[in-house]
């Protein structure tokens, strides 16, 4: 019979994204014997894999065996124990005679006896034995032996091994160490087995691309239409769980709906709060966790407390718990083991970058505290989600754009660098306006130099200092922790942040205090400020940086220094073709493209006062195009053409043409501020032209390559 696509899965092999090495990976497991730990992230789609090299070994018709077992909470070790028996006699039966069917069908053990081939029937009608015995749990778990003694070589593939109790967890681990067969122990990444084999594999969620291609795949098999926007806003917001994107499209295709634009995920994605698949699921943990009604809405209580607080004490879970310290631990540990929290140093932590949980831990709160109506509460969450959509691609399209700070930290190893690298007075002062050479060759030659540390490791500073992320995105800080060239322990704390001109002494006051304050929160003693911006920083913030023996730089020294340090390319960097990107309106986006286009300019070879320019009068542009917008999608089309004499850039919105908006009766004031815009860009560029389109209007900024 011809097998079907699938057995165990849920996605067809050919469709099934973003695994490909960790399926290898275990598929090689089955011929190396022993126990292979892997280590999921929530909503990670473990089983899911599992699952595909069940029916990988099923489908090729190997003589491996495949045996998928899955740990059920609550059920005693022995009731675990005579299951395994039965699974295992009914997954070999199916095994052996290529009827995957029998699977789900789950007959009776005297009909599989009837059922399989005659060299199977005696080990079967032996374990089968054990189910009316009082056999030990080892005796029943070590079924996959009596088989393999009869020439039935088994692989093992046990899901949700967290959810197993101890007596159960340590007669696997005890029974199934032997190396005569191979298995794969799946549970959570911060679980701690008591013992734990050599074999490891980390399964993380999926990379953005792969998690795009897993919801694309999965609605057009569930025939829903998929914007490519709401594709992009849904890994963002999902942060690419595999997960809960097929819960998604899952639940748009059994309300018929679409997912063509952001107000279909928006309110698919708020139904899913309120308790369908995605609501259901967290609410079906926490009361696992708690195993009691009142005591689930206490926790739920303190979560939403912590949420508010950003931390909070465990003496504090304990007394609004009402639980003994060793009972408080216990349910700390479980809800730091499905990072519902995270606990460090007394202290529990809400999780930062979680989308999906905050905003049912605020869902339920609103309804459970507030005192609204049910569907108040769900119109207020759609409207919340609704209008949160273009800032998370903004903020993504923000943090795309960061320097990369924390890998940065990460390549210093005690090398020496140019004073002029990470000192933008020098910089000024020597080598800004100068060629790509002359600034490579001027840094290579100069004798003032800064010792860099040998940083040991690095991460985001809002890992160690919260509150940091609050007023930035937590790709732009760093700490890096090492020693200095005298042997003792030092940290670099590093920041990044926005200003379209050179910053100025208040901002740079602000971003040295934060850092100073992560510092001493994190209880670093020696330590160095580095702050990191555009367009540097002006002559006051630029003594105040001195006065702090902190390091101030822009962009460019950013790159100089990354050459310097071996961890970027020297060569020039030439202009190609032509560059298209599309932002969001609104929330000062608009410098992402200003980024954009000086990345471009300076590959051209325009100066920095040119460059200045051309950034200054396309964020004009776009702030205009925002402003002259009728447009649903809310969105501003950039396309970058250099040409050898010139940059042509072409800002085009959709929903309302430029003269259209002028016809309705704008105010006189208004009409001034619209009019000394344009005639801004027309100072700051060459050429400014208002190109009417079908649907919008473009704008096109044009800027001469001067000859130096």
């Amino acid at each position: 019979m011809n097998t079907p696509e699938k057995i165990l899965s849920t996605v067809r092999a050919d469709r099934f994204a973003g695994r490909g090495r960790e399926l290898a990976r275990l598929i090689a497991h089955s011929s190396d014997g022993g126990i292979l730990d892997v280590h999921a992230a929530p909503d990670s789609g473990a089983s899911e894999l599992l699952r595909q090299v069940y029916d990988h070994f099923f489908r090729t018709a190997s003589e491996t065996v495949p045996f998928y077992f899955r740990i059920r909470s609550g059920e005693s070790a022995d009731d675990a124990g005579r299951r395994w028996v039965r699974e295992f006699i009914t997954q070999t039966a199916a095994f052996d005679r290529r009827v995957p069917e029998l699977i789900a069908a789950k007959p009776e053990i005297h009909e599989l006896i009837d059922f399989v081939s005659e060299h199977q029937r005696s080990w079967i009608e032996s374990a089968a034995g054990l189910l009316r015995s009082d056999a030990p749990l080892e005796s029943l778990l070590a079924v996959p032996f009596r088989a393999a003694a009869n020439g039935v070589r088994s692989f093992i593939l046990v899901d949700e091994f967290e959810r197993s109790a101890d007596e159960l967890a340590d007669a696997m681990r005890r029974v199934l160490a032997d190396e005569q067969l191979a298995s794969v122990f799946c549970f959570a990444r911060r679980h701690q087995p008591k013992t734990s084999p050599l074999a490891r594999l980390h399964l993380d969620h999926l990379a953005p691309e792969d998690a795009k291609e897993l919801i694309a795949d999965h609605a057009r098999e569930r025939h829903v239409s998929l914007g490519e926007e709401v594709c992009d806003l849904a890994v963002l917001l999902l942060a690419s769980r595999p997960v809960l994107l097929k819960a998604i499209v899952d639940s748009a295709a059994a309300k018929d709906a679409s997912l063509s634009a952001f107000s279909d995920l928006a309110r698919v994605y708020t139904d899913e709060l309120f308790g369908i698949s995605i609501g259901r699921k967290i609410d079906n943990e926490l009361d696992r966790i708690a195993g009691d009604p009142e005591l689930e809405k206490e926790i739920f209580k303190q979560l939403s407390a912590t949420q508010e607080s950003g931390n909070s004490f465990e003496v504090e879970w304990q007394t609004r718990l009402g639980l003994s310290a060793a009972e408080c631990d216990e349910v700390l540990s479980q809800l730091h083991e499905k990072e519902f929290v995270s606990r460090a140093a007394g202290r529990v932590y809400f999780p930062r970058n979680d989308e999906v949980f905050a905003d049912y831990v605020r869902a339920r709160a609103e309804l459970e505290t507030s005192g609204k109506t049910r569907a108040r509460v769900v119109a207020e969450t759609l409207t919340a989600n609704l209008a949160r959509g273009p800032r998370l691609l903004a903020r993504r399209y923000r943090r795309e754009a960061t320097v990369g700070l924390r890998e940065l930290l990460a390549g210093f190893s005690g090398q020496s660098a140019a004073l002029a690298s990470l000192d933008f007075a020098k910089f000024e002062a020597e080598l800004k306006g100068r060629s790509d050479d002359e600034q490579l060759a001027k840094i290579a030659a100069t004798p003032e130099r800064v010792l860099l540390p040998q940083i040991f490791f690095s991460v985001n500073a809002a890992d160690i200092y919260p509150s940091i992320g609050r007023v930035a995105d937590v790709e732009r800080t760093a700490i890096g922790v090492g020693v200095s060239d005298d042997g003792d322990e030092t940290a670099w704390l590093a920041a990044e942040f926005d200003s379209k001109l050179a910053a100025s002494l208040d901002l740079t006051e602000y971003w040295l205090d934060r850092l100073e304050m992560a510092a001493l929160a994190s209880e670093l003693k020696n330590y160095r400020l580095w702050l990191v911006t555009s367009e540097g920083f002006d002559e006051a913030a630029s003594q105040a940086i001195a006065e702090r023996g902190a390091f101030g730089s822009s962009y460019r020294q950013n790159e100089l220094l990354r050459i310097e340090l071996g961890l970027a390319d020297s060569r020039p960097r030439q202009a190609q073709g032509r560059f298209e990107i599309t932002i969001p309106m609104g929330g000062d986006t608009e410098i992402v493209a200003a980024r954009f286009a000086e990345e471009i300019a300076e590959r051209q070879g325009f100066s920095p006062r040119d460059i200045n320019q051309i950034k200054t009068a396309l964020v004009e542009a776009c702030i205009n195009a925002g402003e002259h917008s009728l447009s649903p999608e809310r969105k501003i089309y950039l396309t970058f053409t250099p040409f050898g004499d010139r940059l042509e850039i072409v800002v085009r919105n959709r929903g309302l043409r430029l003269k259209d908006k002028l016809a309705m009766g704008r105010s006189e004031k208004d009409g001034q501020r619209r009019g000394w815009g344009l005639e801004l860009m027309s100072k700051l560029v060459d050429s400014v032209e208002i190109l009417p389109t079908d649907d919008g209007t473009a704008i096109r900024i044009t800027k001469l390559l001067s000859h130096r």
